[in-house]
C-alpha cells in the first residue's frame, strides 16, 4: 500500500480549511448570544411599557369623544353606568326591581 493515497491532495485540504473556518466565523460566541438574549428581554419589556402608555392615550381620546355605557350583571340584577365624555363621575342608572 502507497501511504501517499491516504493523504487528501493539496486541493481539498484548502476546501476544508475554508469550510472550517466558515462554519468557526458563522458561530456566534457565548457572550454574543448572552448579549442577544438580554437585548431581547430589554426590548419586551420597553415594549410593554410603551404598549401600556399607548392603550391609556387611547382610552383618554376614547373617552372624551364617546359616551359609554357599562352593565354589571349578578343574579341580584344589575347595575348600569354612564359615563358621558367630559364628566368626571360616572351616572348609576336606578335598579329595577325583578
Amino acid at each position: 500500500m502507497n501511504p501517499v493515497q491516504f493523504w487528501p491532495k493539496p486541493t481539498w485540504t484548502r476546501a476544508c480549511i475554508a469550510l472550517l473556518a466558515a462554519i468557526l466565523i458563522a458561530i456566534p460566541s457565548v457572550e454574543a448570544v448572552k448579549m442577544a438574549i438580554q437585548n431581547t428581554k430589554n426590548l419586551g419589556s420597553q415594549i410593554n411599557v410603551f404598549d401600556a402608555r399607548t392603550l391609556k392615550e387611547y382610552l383618554i381620546q376614547f373617552r372624551k369623544q364617546h359616551p359609554i355605557i357599562l352593565g354589571l350583571f349578578s343574579n341580584a340584577g344589575g347595575d348600569f353606568y354612564l359615563f358621558i365624555p367630559g364628566q368626571s363621575d360616572p351616572i348609576r342608572a336606578d335598579c329595577v326591581s325583578i
